[in-house]
Order: C-alpha cells, then sequence, then structure tokens
C-alpha cells in the first residue's frame, strides 16, 4: 500500500523510504505477534532508513517513519527513549501539518509520563502539563474528554486533595476521584465535596 502511494517500487526506492516500507511491514507483524525480537527487528529498520542520506529530502515520511521507531522503543518498554523521541517528534509533526498523528504523539507522551510517574513522582507533574497541553491543542480528539479526569487522578497522587484550589477546573473531579479510591467504610462525601458541587 504504502510502495502504490509513493509511486515506486520496491528496488526503484531509495533506501530510506525502502527502509521505512520494510521497517512497517515488520512493525505489522510485531503488531500481530507482541514478540520482543520482531519489534526490535522494526525498530533496527527504522533506525537504518533513517540513518540514510535520503531521509532529510523526505521530511514528512521521516516524522512518520520517527513515530514508528517511538511506537517500536514503546512496545519495547524502555519508557524514557520513547519520551525523548517524542519530545521532538510531536512538534515536529504538528509543524508539517499533521494533525492527526501529532495529537497520537502528543498522546503516547502524556501516557509516558504517567507510566513513569508510577515509580518517579516529578514525572506527574509533566504528564498533568503534557495532558493539558494536548487539551488546549487537540480540542475536539476523543482523548480530550478524558483529560480532566487523568489531570485530578495525577493530582490527587502528588498531593492531599486539601491542597488543591477549590476554583481549579479539575477540582469537582478530583473529588469524584478522592470518593471513588477511598475505602469503602468511609465513603461518604465529606463537606468539602458537598460544598464544591454547591
Amino acid at each position: 500500500k504504502l510502495l502504490k502511494k509513493y509511486n515506486a517500487k520496491l528496488e526503484e526506492a531509495d533506501a530510506f523510504i525502502a527502509g521505512w516500507i520494510n521497517g512497517q511491514n515488520l512493525l505489522d507483524q510485531a503488531e500481530k505477534t507482541k514478540q520482543e525480537k520482531d519489534y526490535r527487528e522494526a525498530l533496527t529498520q527504522f533506525q537504518a532508513a533513517l540513518a540514510s542520506p535520503e531521509a532529510k529530502k523526505e521530511p514528512k515520511l521521516a516524522v512518520q517513519c520517527r513515530y514508528s521507531l517511538a511506537w517500536c522503543l514503546f512496545r519495547l518498554g524502555d519508557l524514557q527513549k520513547t519520551i525523548d523521541e517524542l519530545k521532538t517528534l510531536a512538534p515536529a509533526l504538528q509543524s508539517q501539518g499533521m494533525r492527526g498523528l501529532a495529537a497520537d504523539a502528543y498522546w503516547l507522551l502524556a501516557s509516558c509520563y504517567q507510566a513513569k510517574g508510577a515509580k518517579e513522582p516529578r514525572f506527574r507533574n509533566l504528564a498533568v502539563d503534557a495532558l493539558k497541553q494536548f487539551k488546549k491543542d487537540f480540542p475536539t480528539h476523543p482523548n480530550a474528554q478524558k483529560v480532566a479526569f487523568l489531570v485530578a487522578s495525577l493530582s490527587q497522587q502528588a498531593m492531599k486533595l486539601e491542597e488543591l484550589n477549590p476554583k481549579d477546573p479539575n477540582y469537582p473531579q478530583a473529588c469524584r476521584y478522592a470518593i471513588k479510591k477511598r475505602p469503602r467504610r468511609s465513603a461518604k462525601r465529606s463537606s468539602w465535596c458537598s460544598e464544591s458541587r454547591n
């Protein structure tokens, strides 16, 4: 499909496009098998493609190749390398006018921050910032509706609810999150949650 789209035959394609297509085929296979070795093969192919001089001549294709590379890193569980790649890739996708893929990249970046935040609290604030930026840049994206709850839950993990500003737009969501997380025997709404809804 990719070859047909770009009007090229594999044997006639330059090193970058041929490498990107081969890598994409390997990634498609890896998504079926979920095997680490298959993701590593795809990753190696994407790295080789991006290292070729031709990659600089095809900036739109190169950022798509980089996204596939980042996805391989994510699937392999290397969150830090995924983050490092996405921090520059997401804005690059936006600048190339590829908003759909840019939204996916920003969402994946926020997800990586959130996952890292489970063990390293400093990443929680980065996740909150990334989620808020996502909602600002992509307000009509389906995932934008999840942002308020995710931000509230991350904020609740980072500090006591009493420390949140009641005027914060995420405060009602934080109340609901706090109630949900309480033990059943103490699941009553406290006065500050009740007041915030009046």
